[in-house]
């Protein structure tokens, strides 16, 4: 009973550890491609804003002039 006992924990942790080196994989290959939580932050937002802004100057100008 004890030798069928030894090789299921064996099997258990081969297991264990191919599911923890694909996890590793998955993670190295999303941090090198910078995607998902990785993803870099982006400053779209703000330049879409100041551009409005100097847009809607020039047109308050040109339209005082």
């Amino acid at each position: 009973m004890k030798n069928k006992e030894s090789g299921v924990t064996l099997i258990v942790l081969v297991i264990s550890i191919i599911v923890l080196l694909l996890i590793a994989g998955i993670t190295i290959n999303m941090a090198a491609k910078q995607v998902g939580i990785f993803k870099p932050k982006t400053h779209q937002g703000i330049s879409v804003v100041v551009t409005n802004k100097v847009n809607t100057t020039n047109t308050t100008n040109t339209t005082n002039n």
